[in-house]
């Protein structure tokens, strides 16, 4: 074939081809190139015909050939590899030479490679890596810019929200509270504003993390309740939570971002609601060890207009535009919740009616916790009140509903009635069939008649004696309360009310006529640490040691601080923190993370060490923190610490954590 004379048409054949193509015989010898061959080595073809050796050729070139020529002769198979080979003009040229074995009838081997000119895609490749590098190093940039930035926004933010939190409890007059106030609340706002453009940022960066972890859906939903119900009442809206029966209630997932979701759709309701209800109702069913969620958040506010539907989750984005929005926001928080439930494999979505309401939809699908038993829970019991009958009258009929489906697990029959007037009409006619009500259930705000009348016209009657009353009220008054309890109500609530709080009044409110049985559907409590004492009640003569290099958040937490009973101790920087340690025993200590000298992971990483060489057992160290990084959190806890707060500092979860890992430190202790 090769070798059998018919060189001319082999020639021909391979001169039709692009690339550089080569035969070399199993003596080296060279037998056939085609004119791009020639062309690329700057070779005629008479100069290599029949040549034994590489003569002629760059030395560099040499080698390469005869290293190909060895190797697929010695395998009788074929080798690819990519070199770099100079041209006829010396310029250097990226090459994929393809060399394979082949023999002719005569069983005489050869060597046919074929080169193929790479440059292009070699400097392309080489680009795009170092546009990738360039890109990777940006990006790491952005995130320790992001971190900086929090951590220099924050760390003064302690410091006006803290001692904010301080002043008010000096003797104030009336104008100096409302200025307080002010301050607080012009606080709070920016902060709103500083955490949308963080969350905004590690969105771009690629930094949004989602965690994992058990926790309960009721918890969260009575926490958000909790966060902006006085919102909607200092407003006169109706913030209404109700969360089905059939929805497993411990779930896996990430609670703070589903509860940033619940706070920022929640949050627009109120805000964009001038009179109404905002209601925010978690349906869904568990299937295959799945909890298939449909959150809604309904309003009864201004609306979306129909061509602004499709751009309200975009960044910046908002319905009215205009540099004189009566509303204002950054236009972030819906672009947050979607790129935060796209995390989570969920949806979300919006229909509206412009001046009658909107609904925002959020599905998500996340694992069942398993059901292992808690040690620290007992079992979960719910008074059987089935002998018991209510009467709920509210002018909402979301409320009556709510209240019907709350009283129902204890057994609970009940019946409503939006008209205050057609409510007393009701008892009436109940007390004179002799079937009369056991329970009222009364909203305070309702058109005609408010409750504290009805009650009052009530407890004027001694027909209705007996008749137990739990008031509902939007309104969270000392003097409105104070007011329901002369005249003899067993229980003052302010809504929203969090799950179970009205079934677990009403059994205070019958205590002694009930009959323990297990739910039929219970919901357990939230998986966490013991839970803690209340604010003021601590350890008599404990001593907290809290690390903080900055003088004005020393003065925060000190005032924070200041009556919860401990003694503190403060040092400037982690090596003093780490010599005061040695010197005295602590119940707990308070460590922020940035500070000169050594810093606060450094410390307890001291501090663990000399714990765990027999200086002491070990003793809760909390993270105080203006980096508010999901991941930088998380890197804290499997550095030493035990739990992470994140400034501003905030006193009620401040209080909470500090005397929930102290009570710890007792109980090991005794």
């Amino acid at each position: 074939m090769i070798g059998d004379g018919k060189s001319e048409l082999l020639r021909e054949t391979l001169n039709l081809l692009p690339n550089p193509v080569c035969i070399r015989s199993r003596d080296r010898a060279w037998v056939e190139v085609n004119e791009a061959f020639c062309r690329f080595t700057g070779q005629p073809r008479s100069a290599l015909i029949g040549r034994r050796d590489f003569d002629g050729l760059p030395k560099d070139q040499a080698e390469m050939f005869g290293k190909l020529d060895r190797r697929v002769l010695e395998s009788r198979s074929n080798h690819a590899s990519t070199e770099q080979i100079a041209d006829a003009a010396g310029d250097a040229r990226w090459m994929e030479v393809a060399a394979s074995f082949a023999e002719d009838a005569n069983g005489s081997a050869f060597t046919i490679c074929i080169l193929t000119d790479v440059t292009e895609a070699k400097q392309q490749a080489a680009e795009l890596e170092t546009a990738q590098q360039a890109a990777l190093n940006a990006s790491k940039s952005k995130t320790e810019f992001l971190a900086n930035m929090s951590h220099e926004i924050r760390t003064p933010m302690n410091g006006v929200l803290g001692m904010s939190q301080v002043l008010r409890r000096t003797a104030l007059d009336e104008e100096q509270v409302e200025i307080v106030e002010m301050i607080e609340r012009s606080g709070e706002a920016l902060l709103t504003v500083i955490n949308d453009i963080l969350d905004f940022s590690k969105i771009e960066a690629g930094k949004l993390a989602i965690d994992s972890e058990p926790f309960s859906l009721s918890a969260v939903l009575d926490d958000v309740a909790a966060l902006l119900g006085s919102g909607a009442n200092e407003k006169g809206i109706e913030l209404i939570t109700d969360i089905s029966r059939d929805v497993p209630d411990e779930v896996v997932g990430d609670a703070g971002r589903i509860r940033q979701i619940l706070t920022n759709l929640v949050g627009n309701a109120i805000k964009f609601t001038a009179k109404g209800h905002v209601l925010v109702r978690i349906a869904g069913s568990g299937e295959n060890g799945y909890a298939h969620l449909a959150i809604t958040v309904d309003d009864t506010g201004v609306g979306i207009p129909e061509d602004k539907l499709e751009t309200v989750f975009h960044h910046f984005e908002q319905a009215d535009a205009s540099t004189t929005r009566q509303y204002g926001g950054t236009g972030l928080g819906l672009s947050i919740c979607r790129s935060l439930v796209k995390a989570m494999a969920g949806e979300i979505g919006v229909t509206s009616t412009f001046g009658v309401g909107s609904t925002f939809r959020v599905e998500l699908t996340l694992p069942i916790a398993d059901d292992e038993p808690r040690l620290f829970l007992e079992p979960v019991e719910r008074a059987d009140l089935s002998h018991l009958r209510a009467l709920v009258i509210d002018d909402i009929s979301l409320n009556c509903r709510i209240s019907a489906s709350q009283l129902a697990l204890y057994g609970i029959q009940s019946d409503h009635e939006m008209d205050p007037r057609e409510g007393l009409r009701r008892l009436a006619d109940a007390y004179n069939r002799r079937e009369p009500y056991d329970l009222l259930v009364l909203d305070f705000q309702m058109p005609g008649i408010d409750g504290l009348r009805v009650a009052r016209m009530i407890r004027s009657k001694p027909a209705f004696k007996r008749l137990k009353i739990v008031v509902v009220s939007s309104v969270d008054s000392d003097e409105v309360r104070d007011a329901f309890l002369k005249t003899g109500v067993s229980a003052f609530l302010v809504k929203p009310l969090c799950s179970g709080v009205l079934g677990e009044t009403v059994t205070q409110a019958f205590r002694g006529t009930e009959r323990r049985k297990p739910a039929t559907a219970p919901r357990p409590a939230q998986a966490g640490p013991a839970p803690a004492v209340r604010s003021g009640m601590s350890l008599s003569a404990g001593r907290i040691l809290i690390a903080e290099d900055n003088e004005v958040n020393q003065r925060v937490v000190a005032g924070l601080l200041r009556t919860s009973g401990y003694e503190l101790h403060f040092a400037s920087n982690g090596q003093e923190a780490v010599e005061l340690f040695r010197q005295n025993a602590y119940a707990l200590v308070l460590m922020d993370v940035s500070m000169p000298v050594m810093d606060g992971l450094a410390a307890t990483r001291v501090i663990r060490d000399f714990e765990s060489s027999g200086g002491r057992p070990p003793t809760p160290i909390i993270a105080v923190t203006a980096h508010a990084m999901t991941e930088e959190r998380r890197d804290f806890l499997t550095r030493g610490v035990d739990a992470v707060l994140t400034k501003p500092l905030d006193k009620a979860e401040l209080l909470e954590t500090v005397e929930r890992w102290a009570r710890r430190t007792v109980h090991r202790v005794a």
